[in-house]
């Protein structure tokens, strides 16, 4: 937890938190395997947050509301409709 926590510069949402404690080996694996891909293909646009974020909105699409609160400025930041172009 203190990884994502460092690369998102912010706590984890409470239920993102208790659901990655949930995972198991093979999941956690897979997780971190997405996150190093997703820093590769990022390449010189590489960004620990980006690449955490993505990996974040990818294993839990149900919370990426509320992992974009964390990852992201304050919504006063943000232009209209910008959820709907994270998929």
């Amino acid at each position: 937890m203190d990884a994502i926590e460092t690369a998102i510069g912010d706590q984890l949402p409470k239920e993102v938190a208790k659901k990655m404690k949930k995972m198991t080996a093979p999941q956690l694996s897979k997780f971190w395997n997405t996150f190093s891909d997703r820093a590769v293909k990022l390449g010189g646009k590489y960004s620990s947050n980006d690449a955490m974020e993505q990996t974040l909105v990818e294993t839990f699409p149900e919370d990426k509301e509320a992992i974009l609160e964390v990852t992201r400025p304050p919504s006063f930041y943000r232009p209209s409709g910008y959820l709907d172009t994270l998929k």
